[in-house]
């Protein structure tokens, strides 16, 4: 089946739930916003699936006019530097980290350093170290804990902007609950993939899709109401990143009302795309993308998490104000 993200958002109708009693529905083919008609061009789906896991990454080159900054947003994140600098709180960071929080806040110093200290606490609570040999490790061990959870990471050509999809139903509980590195693993895989779909300032600005299957989601297997709020709370609100869509699919009334009972914990410029009650015409996310089969589809999402991760690095090390 040639589906992929790009087609899931924008084909047929879905429902988006803003609480869990007021249904908003939309023909997402129809409507007037450009960004969400538009033909693939990630290869998702493709005669050459194996080839891509081998060779080609389908993410794009960084460096070049992907890496411009405007004479604003340069000022921003000068000022932000050297505010971070005045701080004895704070650690040092490299010119694109402060440079992605100029991007994301712009000149609101005060939100900014909010981030940045509660940033920096996270990395000390999980022991995050920011390199990409510790990212791939850290994805293998969730991989490992999860099988089936991690789907797609793709980069759309037309939007700039990058789609992963995940299964949350395949998020055990009891896999993080009493294992304290397990846990970290998990916190710290919501950074490395914050990272990798954000490996230059043009991705930073054009923001990412977030797509969940929630088909089938159980209390007793997937909940864990502190660990949600600890990644809401304690990681999401810091890393700088510009959320553009982020659809919860095939979701239960039992998930529709634990929706509205954690909303607070989601930051407020969050909250506006975090949709609920969306459905896809091509049915469960996994039967779209594990093709053909859970190993594959992991080769496929770590060749590309690594490919994003290293455009990053290597630009990250190439850049200063």
């Amino acid at each position: 089946m040639n589906v992929n993200g790009e087609d899931i958002l924008s084909a047929g109708r879905w429902v988006a739930l803003n609480d869990a009693n007021e249904a908003v529905e939309s023909d997402a083919a129809g409507e007037s916003n450009d960004e969400e008609t538009y033909n693939s061009s990630d290869g998702e789906g493709s005669d050459h699936e194996e080839e891509e896991v081998a060779v080609n990454p389908a993410l794009p080159i960084g460096g070049g006019i992907r890496m411009r900054l405007s004479d604003a947003e340069r000022q921003w994140a000068i000022a932000i530097k050297e505010a971070i600098s005045q701080d004895p709180d704070l650690d040092s960071l490299s010119d694109f980290e402060i440079t992605q929080f100029a991007l994301v806040q712009q000149d609101d110093m005060e939100a900014v350093l909010e981030r940045v200290h509660k940033m920096q606490a996270f990395k000390q609570e999980y022991s995050t170290v920011d390199n990409l040999g510790s990212a791939k490790r850290v994805l293998q061990r969730c991989m490992d804990l999860f099988p089936g959870l991690f789907l797609s990471l793709s980069y759309s050509q037309p939007l700039e902007r990058y789609i992963v999809a995940i299964d949350m139903t395949k998020f055990f509980k009891n896999r993080v609950d009493n294992d304290e590195n397990a846990l970290k693993a998990w916190m710290n895989f919501g950074y490395y993939m914050f990272h990798s779909m954000n490996p230059d300032f043009e991705s930073v600005r054009q923001g990412v899709i977030l797509l969940v299957e929630c088909g089938g989601f159980c209390w007793h297997r997937n909940v864990n109401l502190e660990l949600f709020k600890m990644f809401w709370l304690d990681f999401v609100s810091a890393y700088p990143i510009k959320m553009k869509k982020i659809r919860h699919f095939h979701t239960s009334l039992f998930f529709n009302l634990l929706a509205s009972m954690v909303k607070p914990c989601i930051p407020s410029d969050i909250k506006p795309v975090f949709e609920i009650g969306c459905v896809s015409l091509f049915g469960r996310l996994d039967q779209v993308y594990l093709t053909p089969n859970v190993e594959t589809a992991n080769k496929k999402f770590m060749a590309r998490f690594e490919g994003s991760l290293q455009v990053r690095y290597q630009n990250a090390s190439g850049f200063s104000l």
